[in-house]
């Protein structure tokens, strides 16, 4: 119990760490969607972009995050 509690704090600092990386506007559509709880389509709103093109910056900092986190040995690329 103790040994996965280490293991989730130190997989939320690497999430933490790898999100921090990610260009502005990645981050901040990440972050508001995952932690923040927003949707898409009012993260669009508050960005003054299409719903698509939130969708596009999404998809793209997911990516990025992936790629970075393989990097790190974490899952796949």
């Amino acid at each position: 119990e103790v040994d996965a509690a280490i293991d989730q704090a130190r997989l939320r600092e690497m999430l933490q760490s790898t999100l921090h990386t990610l260009p502005k506007r990645e981050r901040h559509v990440l972050t508001e969607h995952y932690l923040g709880g927003m949707a898409l389509c009012d993260i669009a709103a508050s960005l003054h972009i299409s719903p698509a093109g939130a969708s596009r910056i999404h998809a793209e900092g997911l990516r990025m995050m992936r790629e970075a986190l393989s990097r790190r040995g974490i899952g796949k690329a």
